[in-house]
């Protein structure tokens, strides 16, 4: 009786998602392809963040952890923003100023117009929600993420508030009135500064106006704005924990600092503070935005979307919280949700490269009918960037559907041209090598591939299945060994397929093993009770050869019945 090999599926192109835990590893690896950075395991392209580039990272730029792409810096109503209060300015008025991060990416963009929206207490269960008053205001180690916003120009001034004026009153009120106007100065001269985007120089005018008047709120505020800006986070956390000291009714300044702590990767504490900041403001779509961004990145995404459908309610323009609604709706695999929401996004920007591309990478997923749809959305990508690299990978993977290998390999070629060090574009090229029969080819791709990523366990597993064709079953070994070296332990794909090399080139104690490991997993797999007995039969263990053949026959019987079962349904 011959060793039995786990089905090949047909060469149809599948998509790899970058996600190690929803591969099914096996032969089928071997049709699989990565739309985005395989870094990213959070999606396949990478994930929505605002940079400086348009074209970067999430929206342009390949993220090599959540999707390529990046939404423009000039996108206004957008959340993660942080807020810079201007000379004169009141907080009441912020909103029309608000300044918000792109959910996208962690960077800043224009402000946004006024929103509202619905209450949302904060979550008293949350640890983060019984810090007392002071160890919560001098979490200064705490991560950020977020922009913070700045008082503007048309917004009154702050000192009307009863707690910034209480924390304020003068004993001499004559000397503070000449104090209050000379750190009014020199704070004008830093807001200058930071229009101009000279932050260090505005940060200079900033601390010289806390020198003669150390409550100034604005300059509290408008200091930690442009620390944040310049990636000194700690320090601008310490500035709007004292900001809050100062009037801890302000939204805007818990807003801030959950940003600056979210840049730092604080997310429990960040939610807490944007929480805040809703409880106290609930109608700025823009809170509930960069709250749900911070549920993203611990991808909660289930509460991300319930915060980013909050941001959708009070703004149904609000484009970051389309987008990234659809890139956590990706994420848990409801795909028609996507799909819809990013075609709300490209409603709303029907020009915007990210939106466009995931909105065509996501349609790739679905495939059928959709795949011209996605073949329509790339082209489109292309034709307003044509050196934009993702657009190029993700109409290569639909050619790839298409069968249509030949221009699957100029496409892919074109993105490796574009970005030789994105390890995800040699990886769908070796696919689509091996797929036509270029086994060689194809080897040479997943090289490259692995030098350029040494431990994503899916290009291990499709290079071994090329190894495999190859009948180089010790290379091929190696790399199932390092499939579960870096992927899940538990892998009863890659198991069975190094348990199959093992028994070809006569290893077969070694083969029982892996295939002992397939059966602890799946007590019914097929491939490895047929398998585990032939190897039982190879090295003389007639008894439990016998015993396997017989549970074989049960599990061959037992599906062969739950195939009926389906037919007839």
């Amino acid at each position: 009786m011959a060793l039995e090999k786990d089905k090949e599926r047909p060469n149809s192109p599948k998509r790899i998602s970058s996600h190690v835990n929803r591969l099914t590893y096996q032969e089928q690896n071997s049709n699989r392809f990565m739309s985005g950075n395989m870094n990213d395991q959070e999606s396949n392209f990478r994930t929505f963040e605002q940079n400086d580039k348009s074209g970067s990272d999430n929206i342009s730029n390949l993220h090599y952890s959540e999707s390529p792409m990046n939404i423009g810096r000039d996108m206004a109503g957008y959340s993660n923003k942080n807020v810079l209060l201007s000379p004169g300015s009141q907080m009441n008025n912020m909103n029309s100023r608000l300044r918000r991060e792109d959910s996208i990416n962690s960077n800043i963009i224009p402000p946004f117009s006024k929103q509202t929206s619905e209450s949302s207490n904060p979550d008293r269960s949350n640890p983060m929600y019984r810090l007392s008053k002071s160890s919560s205001m001098s979490s200064s180690t705490a991560h950020l993420q977020n922009t913070p916003h700045e008082e503007t120009k048309s917004s009154a001034s702050i000192q009307n508030t009863p707690s910034y004026s209480q924390t304020t009153s003068p004993s001499n009120p004559s000397h503070y009135r000449v104090l209050k106007k000379e750190a009014e100065t020199l704070h004008s001269e830093g807001y200058a500064a930071r229009k101009k985007g000279d932050y260090k120089a505005a940060i200079h005018y900033y601390s010289k106006a806390l020198e003669v008047l150390p409550s100034h709120f604005k300059a509290l505020f408008n200091r930690g704005f442009a620390y944040d800006k310049i990636g000194e986070y700690d320090k601008a956390i310490v500035d709007y924990t004292k900001a809050i000291e100062i009037d801890p009714q302000n939204a805007f300044t818990y807003y801030n600092k959950g940003i600056s702590l979210d840049r730092k990767g604080e997310y429990d504490e960040a939610i807490w503070f944007f929480t805040k900041a809703i409880e106290l403001e609930p109608k700025k779509a823009d809170f509930f935005h960069n709250r749900g961004f911070a549920y993203r990145k611990k991808k909660d995404y289930h509460k991300a979307i319930e915060d980013y459908t909050s941001a959708i309610n009070i703004n149904d323009t609000h484009f970051k919280a389309f987008y990234n609604r659809a890139f956590c709706w990706d994420k848990l695999g409801i795909l028609e949700n996507a799909e819809t929401d990013y075609e709300s996004a490209v409603e709303l920007q029907n020009n915007n490269i990210s939106a466009l591309h995931h909105l065509g990478t996501v349609r790739e997923k679905i495939g059928g009918e959709k795949l011209s749809l996605a073949l329509d959305n790339f082209n489109k990508v292309i034709e307003l960037n044509p050196k934009y690299s993702p657009s190029y990978n993700g109409r290569g993977l639909v050619w790839d559907r298409f069968f249509n290998f030949d221009e699957a390999i100029k496409d892919f070629s074109t993105s490796i041209q574009l970005d030789d060090k994105n390890a995800v574009y040699w990886h769908n090229r070796a696919c689509c090598y091996r797929n036509m029969g270029l086994l060689d080819e194809a080897i040479n791709d997943f090289d490259k591939a692995v030098e350029l990523d040494t431990q994503n366990p899916i290009i291990y597993s499709n290079r071994g299945l090329v190894k495999r064709k190859q009948e180089n079953f010790i290379e091929a070994i190696e790399d199932y060994s390092l499939e579960l070296d870096y992927g899940p332990k538990k892998n009863i794909k890659a198991f069975n397929n190094r348990a199959y090399c093992f028994a070809k080139i006569g290893q077969f104690e070694q083969a029982i093993d892996d295939y002992s490991h397939v059966i602890e997993f799946d007590s019914k797999n097929i491939h490895a009770l047929h398998n585990r007995g032939i190897s039982f039969e190879r090295i003389g263990e007639y008894k439990q050869v016998g015993i396997h053949m017989l549970t074989y026959r049960r599990s061959m019987t037992s599906h062969k019945c739950s195939t009926m079962v389906r037919l007839i349904h």
